[in-house]
């Protein structure tokens, strides 16, 4: 039983240590894309590792008593009380704990999904709303609120929308209010607000795993820097910076994504881009973590 004491351990040390790791090579936002492919391949491996220990271990006990001694005996806590226990003993002893394995992992699963269907149900009441009391102007593409306060952000669903209010208008120069504007088309063309609501709702399913409480924030700040990248290939860096710095501080609803949240590091990217070395480091780093991340459980697997 080799294969799932390595794969639960590994299963441990991903979720542990790999927000850790992955925090440093995520955090001045060099290949933003690649780091969010990154932490998104470390939480599917922890899954999947734990998914397939607990598929190995069910497998292994149908076919035979010995398995769950075996298991005992991998994890070197094997005691005289234990080994006093006949083989049927060990086999319910095991099959038990396994099944609660199942059961939680079940809970678990259906814990994301009802908090990624609540989470977008917010968003779409909250876009209902958003079109009720606003306006629409045809050349923005937006919908228009009547606020003082300068705010920008999207709403995904079924009725996508951006909206800003009158306040940015009055702050953002035209080229600005493209740049900004191109900024949440980006998330909602990139279905951004969908993969947080997957990582919110597995945060807080599983508040007590760092990789997904750590996870949800980081890549939070990724895809702000990716819808970034987007608007500045078509507006350039200094209409973005201007819109961000004009925007930055006012917070936005949750469950939306908005072009003026958290700008320190986003602004210092965009003044200071990384040199092609550090960036191609920094690539090859993220793209060894994703095919590591997939490599180590499916070896763990093959071993005997």
């Amino acid at each position: 039983m080799i294969p799932v004491v390595c794969l639960l351990l590994y299963a441990i040390a991903v979720a542990v240590v790999g927000p850790l790791i992955l925090a440093r090579l995520t955090a001045a936002g060099i290949a933003p894309r690649l780091g969010v492919a990154a932490w998104l391949s470390a939480m599917a491996g922890v899954f999947v590792a734990a998914a397939a220990a607990v598929a190995i271990a069910l497998v292994a006990l149908g076919r035979s008593g010995d398995a769950a001694r075996g298991i005992v005996d991998c994890f070197g806590v094997l005691s005289t009380s234990v080994g006093e226990y006949s083989g049927a003993g060990m086999r319910l002893l095991f099959g038990t704990m396994l099944s609660a394995g199942t059961v939680v992992g079940a809970i678990g699963t259906w814990r994301i999904c009802r908090g990624v269907r609540r989470r977008r149900a917010r968003a779409h009441e909250h876009a209902r709303l958003a079109r009720m009391i606003g306006r629409r102007i045809p050349d923005l593409d937006a919908v228009v609120i009547d606020s003082d306060e300068p705010v920008a952000y999207c709403i995904a669903g079924r009725e996508r929308s951006v909206v800003i209010t009158r306040g940015t208008l009055s702050v953002l120069a035209p080229r600005q209010l493209a740049a900004v504007l191109a900024h949440e088309r980006a998330h909602l063309d990139g279905r951004h607000s969908l993969v947080l609501d997957i990582v919110h709702s597995a945060a807080a399913a599983l508040p007590g795993v760092p990789l997904f409480r750590v996870g949800a924030t980081e890549i939070g700040h990724l895809l702000e820097m990716c819808a970034d990248d987007v608007a500045v290939r078509g507006q350039g860096r200094r209409a973005l910076l201007g819109g961000l710095l004009a925007l930055g501080g006012h917070p936005v609803q949750e469950g939306t994504l908005g072009a003026g949240g958290e700008v320190t590091a986003r602004a210092t990217r965009l003044v200071s881009p990384p040199p092609p070395l550090v960036r191609l480091g920094v690539t090859a780093l993220l793209e060894a973590a994703i095919v590591t991340v997939f490599a180590v459980p499916l070896i763990c697997t093959l071993m005997d």
